[in-house]
Order: structure tokens, then sequence, then C-alpha cells
């Protein structure tokens, strides 16, 4: 399969994986109830207004980011940014989600389909931009470290915006 159409298939790819986060978060009141019980100080988990939020803004976002690349073609900012989303969701399908598996050994919100689609499908998209030369190897490189160095932050971010966008509704 070509990047276009793996670039293309990356939205309900994450469609998914922040669905069923959205779908089992209620009965187990986190992505990562084994991790967060080892954790050594405690995070409050963000109120569910906030989550839903956060889940519409890391499904919306990258869909708009997609598909603005789709619509320029080949344009390497655009096929970088693609990468580094796909990047993203492949390093949060192995921590928390793979991690949390393993160490709890049980299913913990969006486990599934960062084990079933993410890790894979990631895996595949980000192969095929280099070997179409969408990216060189070392562009890669760096796509997918900033990828991986960026989940937090980013993540952090969403969460900020969310609760701002929360209380400026006053919900």
């Amino acid at each position: 399969m070509r990047f276009e159409k793996y670039r293309l298939l990356l939205i309900p790819v994450i469609a998914l994986h922040n669905l069923e986060e959205w779908a089992a978060y209620p009965v187990y009141g986190s992505i990562s109830p084994a991790l967060v019980s080892r954790r050594p100080m405690a995070i409050a988990e963000p109120p569910w207004h906030v989550l839903e939020v956060a889940w519409a803004l890391v499904t919306v976002l990258p869909a708009v980011l997609i598909a603005a690349a789709t619509r320029t073609g080949h344009h390497r900012l655009l096929d970088a940014l693609v990468c580094w989303v796909a990047s993203m969701y492949l390093a949060n399908a192995v921590v928390p989600h793979t991690l949390e598996l393993v160490v709890g050994r049980v299913y913990a919100p969006g486990v599934v389909t960062a084990l079933v689609l993410n890790i894979p499908f990631c895996f595949l998209l980000l192969r095929q931009a280099t070997v179409e030369h969408y990216l060189t190897r070392r562009q890669m490189m760096v796509v997918v470290g900033a990828g991986i160095l960026s989940v937090v932050p980013v993540l952090m971010c969403v969460l900020a915006v969310a609760t701002a966008i929360v209380q400026a509704l006053g919900a």
C-alpha cells in the first residue's frame, strides 16, 4: 500500500483508538490503572468533561492536519508532521498501553486498538514514508524521536486546552 493511503487511513485508526479509550474509561477510571497505582506521587485524573474534550482534540486536530497533507499531495513539512503524529500514536501504544498490559496484566482503555491497530499500522506508515522517499531515513529518525519525546508535553498541552475550553463553556 502506498504512503498516501496509509496517511489517509491514519484518521480512522486514530479515531478508533480514541473511541475505545472514551468508551472504556468510565468502566476502568484510568487509561493505565496499574501504572497509576505504582507511581510515587499521586496525580489527579482530569475530570470526565476535560477528557472528552481532549479526546475530541486529539482526534480532530490530526484529522485536519492529515486532510491538509492529503490536499497538498507531497509536501515535506506536512508529511513530516503526519509521521510525527503517527510516531506519537506509536509511542502511546507502547507506553502506557502495552506497558500497562504487561505490568498490570489487565485490560486498560485503548490497549486493544493500540496493539491490533496502532503499533502495526503506524510502523507500516512510517516505513512506507521512508521507502517512498517522503522522508529520508535520517529525517524519519528525527521525526520519530521528536514524536516519542513530545507525547507527554503534547498531552499536557491538550489537557490544558481542554480544561480551558471546559471552563469557558461552564461545563
